[in-house]
């Protein structure tokens, strides 16, 4: 079934339930425009907070115990300091991951490509997730514009269902025909819901498939949402590497 389309030209109720918000109601968008962005902000502050945050807290509770050890017990105190130099190790791979998702240098450097293989690279040791990619896409670069936005597009749906799908694997094919990317992403998570109520706490999943909607929208895309039965989402995206040439 599809459950929506950013074609806001769309006779089907449901697949114009988003763009019948935001197309009419810049208001409301604009609400939860604010939503997504203080949600951004607050997973970057759960982040380091129970990441490496707590991971220095601990750190700062064993070292005390092993300068305590340093004259009774050295032996100990090296094994403790030891397993705490692997613990910090861990946390300086942490936030280095944290810093490309918000930074991709790899993006600005080696282009699209390069940067999507790190991403697939660094997800697949963050979550239990079973991630299977297809990328066919050319090992070019596209203009810098379009690299930035393709890959928040796919940073932002991969992040949905990581988040808040509740799935256990997820497919992901990305391919080049005729100067268009196509972007496929299948899980077996639950359903999407688009419940827009502005009195309660907003849908993160929703939000962040909104915030890759708006990107292919403004690139001059098209995005569809397609519900399964009774598990699983689909997400189509096609975007143009070029602007259209208008009349």
């Amino acid at each position: 079934m599809v459950y929506w389309h950013s074609n806001e030209t769309d006779q089907d109720p449901l697949a114009a339930e988003w763009a019948k918000h935001f197309a009419h109601s810049p208001a409301q968008g604009a609400w939860w425009a604010l939503w997504w962005t203080e949600e951004t902000a607050l997973r970057v502050a759960r982040f380091v907070s129970d990441g490496p945050g707590q991971l220095l807290a601990n750190a700062t509770f064993e070292v005390n115990a092993c300068l305590q050890l340093l004259d009774t017990a050295p032996d100990v105190a090296r094994s403790g300091l030891e397993a705490l130099r692997d613990e910090l190790r861990q946390g300086l791979h942490a936030v280095q991951a944290l810093v490309n998702g918000l930074y991709p240098r790899m993006l600005f450097e080696l282009g699209l490509h390069a940067a999507l293989r790190s991403f697939q690279e660094t997800v697949a040791g963050q979550t239990d997730v079973e991630i299977a990619w297809e990328n066919t896409l050319p090992p070019r670069r596209y203009s810098a514009l379009f690299e930035v936005v393709a890959f928040r597009i796919v940073q932002e749906i991969v992040f949905a269902v990581l988040y808040w799908a509740d799935a256990s694997s997820l497919q992901i094919r990305l391919h080049e025909k005729r100067s268009d990317v196509y972007m496929t992403f299948e899980d077996d998570g639950e359903p999407m819901a688009l419940t827009l109520d502005f009195d309660t706490e907003p849908n993160m999943r929703a939000l962040a498939l909104l915030s890759a909607w708006e990107r292919v929208r403004l690139l001059g895309g098209t995005m569809q949402i397609e519900n399964g039965t009774p598990r699983g989402t689909r997400v189509l995206v096609q975007v143009p590497t070029m602007p259209r040439e208008e009349g």
